[in-house]
């Protein structure tokens, strides 16, 4: 028995993919919306285990906003096709930052909701849900 095998060339598969198209374009949302819960959640007063920070010294609870600017200035660094980096900017806040880190009021980092929130996010950019299925 002989079999012949036809083959087609086609573009590269990134760009026949959705993958790379939608990923970037999902991937600035994404980014926005961690760095806006990583902020909200330290405005609460949480970190990013969802505990209470710890007090400040006069024993008053910690949100850990004196003037706001290191907490407001936490958002997306750098961003590429392919992932993204969240800091705050300025070197006094993320000195601070790492201070705060450092001394046991851990506000920087993801929870499992936000992570999740990611995944889908990233999946519905990946294959949207309007595609003909066959």
């Amino acid at each position: 028995m002989r079999i012949n095998v036809t083959a087609t060339s086609s573009p590269p598969l990134r760009e026949v993919l959705p993958l790379r198209r939608g990923l970037r374009a999902a991937l600035p949302a994404v980014a926005a919306d961690m760095a806006r819960g990583i902020r909200d959640r330290t405005e609460a007063g949480r970190d990013v285990s969802g505990r209470a920070f710890r007090r400040k010294r006069d024993g008053s609870p910690s949100n850990l906003i004196d003037s706001g600017r290191m907490v407001e200035s936490f958002q997306p660094a750098d961003e590429t096709a392919t992932g993204f980096v969240l800091a705050p900017t300025g070197r006094r806040n993320r000195a601070v930052a790492h201070i705060h880190q450092a001394t046991g009021r851990e506000w920087i980092g993801a929870d499992e909701r936000q992570i999740d929130a990611a995944r889908e996010s990233v999946a519905e950019a990946a294959i949207p849900r309007d595609r003909n299925r066959s």
